[in-house]
């Protein structure tokens, strides 16, 4: 990735005549730019019982469009519900996500901020 890259064009023509109806000169040692990809990032969030706070535990990190197996992750990230209220499918806004692994660089993430849903459950009472 970066600028000034060295091309090396090649190639071939398909004119339906083995290519003879055409003759190719390419320009060797033209510079260009490689750019970063971007990738599409999502999480998962885990239910939780009601405990007065509004933090949303994120369970998975997941990361598409990475080329082949190459090392590079989706870390960090922090994420809220709206309100501690207690609901179902509630949505958590996560932010602050970034990249890790050895090729990271190759890659930029989407802009956040990112959203999945979970639970708050009622909190357990005893009466006595």
């Amino acid at each position: 990735m970066g600028q000034n890259k060295t091309l090396t064009p090649s190639g071939s023509v398909n004119d339906n005549n083995g290519g003879n109806n055409y003759q190719l000169d390419f320009v060797n040692n033209t510079n260009g730019e490689i750019t970063a990809k971007e990738l599409t990032a999502s999480f998962t969030a885990d239910n939780k019982v009601y405990d007065g706070k509004d933090s949303v535990n994120i369970a998975t990190r997941t990361l598409q469009g990475v080329v082949g197996n190459e090392d590079v992750s989706l870390d960090g990230g922090m994420a809220k519900f709206d309100d501690k209220n207690v609901a179902d499918g509630k949505t958590g806004t996560a932010t602050d996500f970034t990249l890790a692994g050895t090729a990271k660089d190759n890659y930029k993430l989407e802009a956040g901020p990112w959203t999945a849903t979970a639970d708050i459950k009622p909190a357990p009472l005893t009466v006595t």
